[in-house]
């Protein structure tokens, strides 16, 4: 079992006082594509990017073999990932466990889409697989909640910010119904892809579930939100909503970091922004093209809410 498992269904446990039965299906680095079963698999939309894919891995694969024979076979021989076979892990964890019910779905996965760079594909792809559990377990309002990546940086390639991308295209999945985030971005580790906060990731999954799966509608589990932004001569006005109590930084005062713009010219300008109200943050700059906040592999973000949970990552277009 993973340690987000253990203490999501602990919290669960303390909150609830009744026995919680947990499934533990996961498989190490391992894509969506391979819990699809295969008539998900050949009938979404972009079938084509997930076979495309598993092409890229074999080639990969090849590589790392012929470099490993032609360095005199040292060490052991690079190993072909089965996790990325579409619907290996389907048909290997999960097809046997769907004669059973279940009250709701944890998901914690996606390193693999993130590094491959395919954001767009992935919001089709959880959204078929929804569909596809919700069909299986025959529950058609079957709540499936999820983790936003935690930050990372890639040691050999710290320009990249496929993660940030990633985490904008899994906050697009909450337009599914019945759907929840808990968002890791803040609890990540620099040079670990793995963070090892479980608790915190497993105490927002389990805030989501007793709010709206089992009716505690006094426990607060979404972070700020970004709902507006209006720009006043030289100044940008931000508004956020799932404040509650009012927005907080974790730095000295009310200064608010991790907020960065792309300028008409292109150029990239790293900003801070400063509390002004419960729920508006105001940024001094102008001839802005877009803002961000914590859009970045491995971000800097300080803003919380006054249930101390993390605002989420945005990118949004000044128009």
């Amino acid at each position: 079992m993973t340690g987000a498992d253990y203490f999501f269904g602990k919290k669960l446990n303390e909150k609830l006082n009744v026995p919680i039965g947990l499934i533990d299906i996961s498989y190490v680095l391992a894509t969506i594509a391979t819990f699809l079963d295969k008539t998900t698999v050949l009938h979404t939309k972009d079938t084509s990017a997930i076979f495309s894919f598993k092409r890229q891995r074999h080639k990969e694969f090849l590589k790392q073999n012929i470099n490993w024979e032609e360095n005199g076979y040292q060490g052991k021989r690079p190993a072909y990932n089965p996790q990325h076979f579409p619907t290996l892990c389907f048909n290997g964890m999960v097809n046997p466990i769907i004669p059973f019910s279940c009250k709701i779905i944890v998901w914690y996965q996606d390193e693999s889409e993130a590094l491959s760079q395919i954001s767009e594909q992935y919001v089709t792809w959880f959204g078929d697989y929804i569909s596809m559990m919700r069909k299986k377990f025959k529950n058609p309002e079957l709540p499936i909640y999820y983790v936003q990546l935690a930050g990372f940086e890639f040691p050999q390639d710290t320009t990249s910010i496929s993660w940030a991308k990633f985490r904008i295209s899994q906050e697009e999945c909450l337009k599914y119904k019945n759907i929840g985030m808990a968002t890791a971005v803040d609890i990540g580790i620099n040079n670990n892809i793995h963070p090892v906060n479980k608790q915190e990731i497993g105490r927002r999954l389990a805030l989501i579930t007793l709010n709206k799966t089992y009716g505690f509608s006094d426990i607060i589990y979404q972070g700020p939100h970004i709902s507006s932004i209006e720009t006043k001569s030289k100044k940008l006005i931000l508004t956020f909503d799932h404040t509650y109590g009012g927005l907080v930084s974790k730095s000295k005062g009310n200064t608010v970091t991790g907020f960065s713009a792309e300028l008409n010219n292109g150029e990239i300008l790293q900003l801070t922004g400063k509390i002004t109200s419960k729920n508006t943050i105001q940024i001094s700059v102008s001839n802005l093209k877009s803002i961000r906040y914590a859009y970045a592999n491995y971000p800097d973000c300080n803003l919380y809410n006054n249930a101390n949970l993390p605002a989420l990552p945005f990118t949004k277009s000044i128009y």
